[in-house]
């Protein structure tokens, strides 16, 4: 029994010694500033896959229970659209449109949504457009976006995989494109 015990007591000090270890190497890494916060370099290969969980998890956590409005009318599709070119093409383009110039420099890159979308219930990027992500560049908008106004960007960002780009211009009013905006490269 005692020998079961002492064990018990290694085992615990082990532990403790070990994450007492991981909590000094991280408090120096922060007081010295050696991590690289450049905007212009990437994140190592465990910090990126430690956000990109973080926020996955978070978002996850968060948007649980949200559900979308039973149906949206071609309407409300349009009027996402509107607010999809004025608000998030800047960042993140659409279908013929690359996002804008300054936004090429954000790290991380603000994804292709037509891409990454499908990643995402309704309710997940809702959260996101509402609420924001820290750290990334993507603002909250739900502080000057009614919930019907995210809920319409979000019926429209769930049609973008299947957009062309006359599409989109279409949808998006006009050519598509805000100020700043760039038509992307067509081959």
């Amino acid at each position: 029994m005692r020998g079961w015990r002492k064990r018990g007591w290694l085992v615990i000090a082990g532990v403790v010694g070990t994450l007492g270890t991981l909590a000094t190497a991280g408090l120096i890494v922060i007081c010295t500033g050696s991590y690289d916060i450049a905007a212009s370099g990437g994140h190592t290969g465990l910090v990126r896959w430690g956000l990109e969980m973080t926020m996955e998890n978070s978002v996850r956590r968060r948007a649980s229970g949200l559900e979308p409005p039973a149906r949206f009318a071609a309407a409300d599709v349009a009027a996402g659209a509107a607010h999809y070119r004025d608000v998030c093409q800047h960042c993140h383009g659409g279908p013929g449109v690359r996002r804008s110039g300054w936004a090429e420099g954000l790290n991380p890159a603000p994804p292709e949504l037509a891409e990454k979308v499908a990643r995402w219930r309704s309710g997940e990027l809702f959260w996101i457009v509402r609420h924001g992500i820290r750290m990334t560049g993507m603002p909250a908008i739900g502080a000057d976006h009614s919930d019907r106004d995210v809920w319409n960007i979000v019926a429209f960002i769930e049609r973008l995989p299947d957009m062309s780009a006359g599409e989109y211009r279409g949808a998006a009013g006009g050519n598509g494109r805000s100020r700043g905006d760039r038509p992307a490269h067509v081959h």
